[in-house]
C-alpha cells in the first residue's frame, strides 16, 4: 500500500487459490490504517493440506500478527515529510552550531571531518526553517544550508 492515504494498493495470490492469500493480507493492511508499507507473508508447505479456509486464516492472522509486533516495537511511525540538508564549517564553529541539534527533530546525521566539519541530514520540513535561521545566527551568517 503506498500513498497518503493508500491510494495505491496491490498484491498476489503466487500460486495459492484466487484470493486467498493475497486478498486477506491486503484486508489487514487496509484495516491497520499504515501506509506506504510492503507486507510479504512466505508460507512453507508442510505437508498438510489447509483448504481455502484454512489458507485466508493462515494469511491474515500472519500478517495481523506481524503488524501488532511492529506496532509494540514502534516499528511503525507516522510519516513526517522531511527536508534533506548538508552545510560545511570549519571545526571552530562547528562546536557552538552541535549544540542547537539537540533543539530540533534531526535525524540521519552523519558529520564527515576532514579539513572542514561537512554535516548531512534529514528534518521535518516544518521545523526546517527555524533549524536553518538558527544555524545562520549562531554562525553568524558563515555557514550556508543547501537543503532539498
Amino acid at each position: 500500500m503506498l500513498g497518503k492515504a493508500g491510494e495505491v494498493m496491490g498484491m498476489s495470490d503466487d500460486g495459492e487459490p484466487s484470493g486467498t492469500a493475497g486478498r486477506p493480507v491486503l484486508d489487514v493492511l487496509k484495516g491497520s490504517g499504515a501506509t506506504d508499507i510492503m507486507l510479504t507473508v512466505t508460507r512453507w508447505f508442510g505437508g498438510t493440506l489447509l483448504g481455502t479456509g484454512g489458507l485466508v486464516k493462515a494469511y491474515g492472522g500472519a500478517a495481523k500478527e506481524l503488524l501488532s509486533q511492529c506496532q509494540e516495537s514502534g516499528a511503525l511511525e507516522e510519516y513526517v515529510p522531511k527536508k534533506e540538508f548538508s552545510f560545511e564549517c570549519d571545526y571552530a564553529l562547528y562546536k557552538s552550531v552541535k549544540r542547537a541539534f539537540d533543539e530540533f527533530s534531526i535525524d540521519g546525521l552523519s558529520e564527515d571531518y576532514s579539513d572542514k566539519v561537512c554535516v548531512k541530514g534529514r528534518i521535518p520540513k516544518s521545523e526546517a526553517a527555524a533549524f536553518f535561521e538558527k544555524v545562520k545566527n549562531l554562525s553568524a551568517g558563515k555557514i550556508l544550508i543547501d537543503s532539498q
